[in-house]
């Protein structure tokens, strides 16, 4: 066996990096140096028995106590007790040999006690954590059916809150219905109050006719309409006060100023008759605001029918004064008056009632154009020279009908009487050219001066060579014309812008016709 020494050499050695050994590790070495420590010990402990056994043998007088204590323990008086000693020598010898072993297996029997005893508990807690882990699935799946339930009623909560929200709101129709009935509209008479309640009434009216199954619905109809057609009568006996309010202002103010105070009341109308006109098709009450717009707009016209008709004669009564003996300056005067009242008129309905004009309107426009086609027309059909009847007609057509667009209701209004007045004129101006030819053309007699025409162009020609003037001038030559082909040329010059093609190719063809009938009466009786 290697001293204690040699072993640590030995151990440092093996941990020598150039003997390329092994390195070991602390619990490597500290169990080396237990089992050096533990044959050491048994190695001394032998050394020491065999040491007693001889000093008891010798008999020395140092462990002379000893070897009798020991006799006194141990008395050996055969062989047998020897070997039953030796025995028990050996068997405690071998259990000191084997008491780390002891202690370990010991050691090992509380570990494995402690092993069972916490394994044991381990088992136990296995079945708590399984019973547990049941516990928690049948809570879960508790949970989860807790939870299906819930959302089921959470659901069905949803449902009856929407359900409750409907029958409040269908309750509400019903209850609004009733308030509509009952309001008075002269209370709050502003336009935006007026258009949602009609807007509100229309909303019911509605909701009664999409659910006629239900048991109050017929009834509530009734109520709606009869609600709507009192606000609808209002704004119109509103609409008419209004009117007539302004017109007996206006008997003692000047027309213009009536337009103003008209205008400053149409931002009111308006509102409201745009809003009944942007109703749909589709709505119950359509028909209903269709004829309070109507109604509306015949009280307008009728309420300025009068005024508009009397300012019209005036104003034609004073423009015939201006121009008694100028019938063409007083035809275009108030022809201009014409226009500018209709469109001044145009424009005060679209300031009330939008830019869709009904019919009215133009039946409206169509009547003031006939106080102007009445009064006007017998003070030019009684006309008969042909240069102011030709002018007129050129006034009527190139400065008046060309001129005006007729993309307004107004303007064609004002263009249809001038054209009917165009029309007479053109009738009257063909009637008296016929009779112009008849008298001036086809039955003209000539004078003596007149058959001489030969002489006139010997005359002419020595008056040129005696003063060596040239008298090729127009008016010179016209005057060398016979009669009747001047007052034919100047009868045609009026007519050809005067009158339709047609007309005038008929009435060209009666004139060259009378005119060459004449000339060649002058040919037979000059030759």
């Amino acid at each position: 066996m290697m001293s204690k020494s040699e072993l640590s050499q030995a151990l440092a050695l093996w941990e020598d990096t150039e003997a390329q050994m092994a390195m070991l590790t602390g619990t490597q070495r500290s169990v080396i140096t237990e089992m050096t420590d533990e044959v050491l010990f048994q190695k001394s402990s032998l050394e020491e028995i065999d040491t007693e056994t001889k000093s008891s043998k010798a008999g020395g007088g140092g462990t002379s106590k000893k070897s009798d204590s020991v006799k006194n323990e141990h008395i050996l008086n055969t062989g047998r007790d020897f070997l039953d000693y030796l025995d028990q020598m050996e068997s405690e010898i071998q259990k000191e040999k084997n008491s780390h072993f002891s202690v370990y297996y010991n050691r090992v029997c509380d570990l494995d006690g402690q092993t069972r005893e916490l394994q044991s508990q381990v088992d136990q807690s296995l079945e708590v954590l399984t019973f547990l882990k049941e516990q928690n699935l049948s809570a879960s799946t508790k949970s989860n059916n807790l939870h299906s339930v819930c959302d089921e009623l959470m659901t069905k909560m949803s449902k009856l809150n929407h359900l409750q929200s409907e029958i409040q709101a269908k309750e509400c129709i019903f209850t609004e219905t009733d308030r509509l009935q009952n309001v008075n509209p002269a209370i709050n008479n502003n336009p935006e109050s007026l258009c949602k309640m009609l807007d509100e009434i229309e909303e019911c009216l509605q909701f009664f006719e999409k659910h006629p199954n239900y048991k109050d619905s017929p009834n509530y109809t009734i109520k709606c309409q009869a609600a709507s057609s009192k606000i609808l009568v209002y704004i119109k006996d509103f609409f008419k006060n209004s009117l007539d309010k302004n017109s007996v202002e206006n008997e003692s103010s000047n027309f213009d100023l009536f337009y103003g105070r008209l205008k400053m009341q149409s931002s009111r109308f308006f509102h409201i008759f745009q809003h009944l006109g942007n109703y749909p098709e589709k709505s119950p009450l359509k028909e209903d605001f269709e004829g309070t717009i109507t109604e509306c707009t015949n009280i307008f016209i009728t309420s300025r029918k009068r005024l508009v008709i009397q300012s019209l004669q005036y104003t034609l009564e004073d423009s015939v004064q201006k121009f008694s003996r100028d019938h063409c300056s007083l035809v275009r005067s108030a022809s201009v008056s014409l226009f500018h009242l209709l469109r001044d008129e145009e424009n005060l309905l679209k300031e009330f009632f939008g830019p869709q004009l009904s019919g009215l309107c133009n039946e409206y426009f169509d009547a003031i154009c006939v106080i102007f086609y009445d009064y006007l027309r017998p003070k030019i059909v009684k006309l008969s020279h042909l240069e102011t009847l030709s002018e007129i007609a050129t006034i009527l057509k190139l400065e008046l009908m060309e001129h005006v667009s007729s993309d307004t209701d107004s303007s064609l209004a004002f263009k249809n009487s001038i054209t009917q007045l165009w029309e007479d004129v053109q009738e009257r101006l063909v009637y008296r050219a016929y009779i112009f030819i008849k008298s001036d053309i086809q039955d003209f007699s000539p004078h003596q001066g007149d058959l001489l025409y030969p002489e006139k162009l010997q005359m002419m020609l020595a008056i040129q060579d005696d003063s060596d003037i040239n008298r090729d001038s127009p008016a010179d030559i016209h005057g060398m014309w016979y009669p009747t082909v001047r007052r034919t040329l100047m009868c045609l010059s009026k007519l050809y812008r005067s009158v339709e093609k047609e007309i005038f190719q008929e009435i060209s063809h009666e004139a060259l016709k009378a005119c060459i009938g004449t000339n060649l009466f002058f040919i037979f009786t000059s030759f």
